[in-house]
C-alpha cells in the first residue's frame, strides 16, 4: 500500500490528525443521525426496527 501522503501532498501527521478528525465527526453524524431517528419516531409514533 502506497502512504497517503504521496497522493495528499500532506505529511503523515497531518493525515493522521484529519483522519482522526473525520472519526470524530463521523462519530457526532451518527449520534445527531440516531438523535433525529428518535424525533421522527416520537413525532409518528411509528416502532423502530
Amino acid at each position: 500500500m502506497t502512504n497517503p501522503s504521496e497522493h495528499t501532498g500532506q505529511s503523515p501527521e497531518n493525515v493522521s490528525t484529519l483522519l482522526a478528525d473525520l472519526r470524530e465527526l463521523n462519530q457526532r453524524l451518527l449520534a445527531a443521525n440516531e438523535r433525529l431517528m428518535e424525533l421522527r419516531d416520537r413525532r409518528t409514533g411509528a416502532p423502530r426496527d
